[in-house]
């Protein structure tokens, strides 16, 4: 099961940030890990340049004070944590970040999703961090549920012809049920099923299939999808509380809709869809969901990925 034990909480200083501030306290705890926070603020302008200095200072000084009066509201022992604190200037936010993480072994990016105009999909500046950063990366947005009603959602493809790592799925489902444990103990597993030859058959003017002929095999793809992903979440070892929603259609469709209509509050994916290459983009599925996302995200990589951004690049 994935643990984190060196987290990066990322911040801009002057944006709100209390939803990334509150999970990154609160994975810090469960998990026992170190916290060090990064602050990116903009650089002034060069005729304050003078100033700098105190405005990082400033900074830092609020960003202490607003992690101590969250530490208070959430009733941790301050004691416990071990957090530090950074600063760094630059105009590329998500490689400062990602270069960070490389030089001091971070396994977890915790920061505020950038608001967007529709409050659905991220910023050119997230989808950045989510393409090129090799650790988790978990977007916050605002949760107004309690904790005993958040539901937390894990989209998966069990076919491991499709997905770059077998494990990937599998980290992806135990790290969904340690989050919903983590709050009302119940996981989502979405997952999407088709059959993409059905209209081609359909109509073809080569070959002839019968309705009933075509919807036998229609079923067979529904139930061999099904098999594995049951086959999968019994790997998982999810036990019984977990809700299946096994769902016919493209996968970004699915996991959007079925995202919206159950009000999910954090969604767990794999972003890419082959290992090995340097800053490969995003999955076509993995973009079109990312585009319309409403809800937090905390989105995993598969192992053998290899960031474009190097330390010292």
């Amino acid at each position: 099961m994935i643990r984190f034990q060196n987290i990066l909480l990322v911040m801009d200083g002057l944006s709100s940030d209390a939803d990334a501030i509150k999970q990154a306290l609160s994975q810090a705890r469960n998990n026992q890990a170190d916290l060090s926070v990064l602050l990116l603020p903009p650089s002034l302008p060069a005729s304050f340049a003078s100033r700098q200095d105190a405005f990082e200072k400033g900074l830092i000084e609020q960003a202490k004070s607003r992690l101590d009066e969250a530490v208070k509201k959430l009733r941790l022992e301050a004691a416990t944590l071990n957090i530090e604190y950074c600063i760094e200037r630059g105009d590329r936010p998500a490689t400062l970040a990602i270069r960070n993480v490389l030089r001091n072994g971070r396994d977890l990016i915790v920061k505020q999703a950038a608001p967007v105009a529709d409050g659905k999909g991220f910023t050119a500046a997230d989808f950045e961090l989510l393409r090129k950063c090799p650790v988790p990366v978990w977007l916050c947005r605002p949760i107004t549920d309690p904790r005993d009603v958040m539901q937390v959602a894990v989209a998966v493809e069990p076919s491991s012809s499709q997905v770059a790592d077998p494990e990937l799925a599998l980290d992806l489902l135990k790290l969904g049920k340690r989050l919903a444990e983590e709050c009302n103990g119940r996981l989502m597993a979405i997952s999407a099923w088709d059959f993409p030859y059905e209209s081609s058959l359909k109509h073809s003017a080569f070959i002839t299939i019968s309705d009933a002929d075509l919807a036998d095999e229609v079923e067979r793809w529904r139930r061999s999808h099904h098999a594995a992903l049951q086959s999968l979440l019994a790997k998982a070892e999810l036990g019984d509380n977990v809700q299946v929603e096994h769902r016919r259609g493209a996968a970004a469709d699915v996991v959007t809709e079925q995202v919206e209509s159950a009000g999910v509050d954090i969604l767990v994916m794999g972003t890419i869809a082959r290992t090995g290459v340097a800053g490969l983009v995003i999955g076509n599925t993995a973009e079109n969901v990312l585009r319309r996302l409403p809800c937090s995200l905390v989105a995993l990589k598969p192992a053998g990925f290899v960031s474009p951004i190097k330390i010292g690049g």
